[in-house]
């Protein structure tokens, strides 16, 4: 019997004030890049990859398409926290803070802290306008299913 997996790609991206006040939550799919499938091709091929678990955010809105391998214009990449507490998912955080005022209209899941030579998993556009008072805690879950 032939069994197929799909993986699907949820990010949850939420406001919040420098009090922990919840100011607003948008969930969206996302599009897992063609380098993210080879990202999986490799790992379960026994090639030395790294892990995607590095969440950037960026602030150029240009709509995602599969040959995508960065972000547009990349303003921020951090070690996110790893969840896989539920079963068939994982999930990735981090909650960025800023300096000032600024729209983030893009976020992806990549393999490495360092932009050059990385490889992207997925990426998703948004438009959260950010500031020194107010934070963006960025999730992306990975759910593994059968097809």
């Amino acid at each position: 019997m032939e069994q197929k997996f799909k993986i699907q790609g949820v990010w949850t991206l939420t406001r919040i004030d420098n009090n922990g006040k919840i100011l607003d939550k948008e969930i969206k799919k996302n599009t897992i890049v063609n380098n993210g499938l080879n990202l999986v091709r490799d790992f379960l091929g026994d090639v030395a990859v790294n892990a995607p678990k590095y969440i950037a955010i960026g602030t150029d809105g240009t709509g995602v398409a599969n040959g995508d391998t960065e972000l547009y214009v990349e303003t921020d990449r951090q070690l996110g926290t790893i969840d896989v507490a539920t079963p068939y998912e994982v999930t990735f955080s981090y909650t960025f803070t800023f300096g000032g005022p600024a729209t983030i209209l893009e976020a992806g899941l990549f393999d490495n802290a360092i932009a050059s030579g990385s490889t992207m998993f997925n990426r998703v556009t948004t438009s959260k306008v950010v500031s020194a008072t107010i934070n963006l805690i960025v999730d992306c879950t990975l759910t593994i299913s059968r097809a």
